[in-house]
């Protein structure tokens, strides 16, 4: 699925980034892990931040939780992310030439440096990816793992067991209770206040811009 959100205006309000642990939201940093990030610290922009406490107050009473898998992410990162992704590619797809290596690359991870430098969601501290957990943080079963680059993590993908299904829905609708945009190609994307989230709920500008 392709966006375009370089015509959305962006008026920053201000909000600082703050701790997604201090949030009181369990938090398992995966850039982290995969050596992709030097910080172990989730943080989003404190709007969000509250509308994610309320998602998890409106989950507690099912015996569920957030859990948070990447928040901010600065230019470095995501520049290593989209490098990561496009090596795999590379390895698995040598017939392919560089322009459709790119090209495919940046239908899931946008390139920092894209010609006509888009403010991507996760630069802004307004996009979250996370997912469902039960009651003692142990992530739930969602059909794919995060980061799984395939059609199958379409949030609405008919080609994951129901039980997923059926969770995905439930994460989505929580999400949405609460503003949140899900990027319709992978379940654990939401965002609130930046530009591409601002596209997708019709909203006429973003309130939040790229920070470092």
């Amino acid at each position: 699925m392709s966006l375009n959100w370089e015509h959305i205006p962006i008026a920053d309000c201000g909000e600082p980034l703050l701790s997604v642990a201090e949030a009181g939201l369990a938090g398992a940093p995966a850039y982290f892990a995969m050596g992709l990030s030097a910080d172990p610290v989730l943080r989003l922009r404190s709007g969000v931040l509250r509308r994610l406490q309320a998602v998890q107050a409106a989950l507690r009473p099912q015996g569920l939780q957030l859990l948070v898998l990447d928040g901010h992410r600065p230019r470095a990162v995501q520049q290593a992310l989209y490098t990561r992704h496009l090596d795999a590619l590379r390895q698995a797809h040598p017939e392919w030439d560089e322009p459709g290596l790119h090209a495919q690359a940046a239908r899931y991870v946008t390139p920092p440096d894209r010609p006509g430098r888009r403010v991507l969601p996760h630069l802004t501290g307004g996009a979250v990816d996370l997912t469902l957990a039960d009651a003692q943080g142990q992530a739930l079963d969602m059909g794919t793992a995060f980061d799984d680059f395939t059609a199958r993590s379409a949030t609405l993908s008919l080609d994951v067991p129901p039980a997923c299904r059926a969770r995905r829905h439930l994460l989505l609708q929580a999400m949405m209770a609460q503003g949140f945009a899900n990027y319709p190609e992978e379940w654990w994307h939401f965002g609130w206040g930046d530009p591409m989230s601002a596209l997708l709920l019709g909203q006429p500008q973003a309130v939040y811009g790229e920070v470092e």
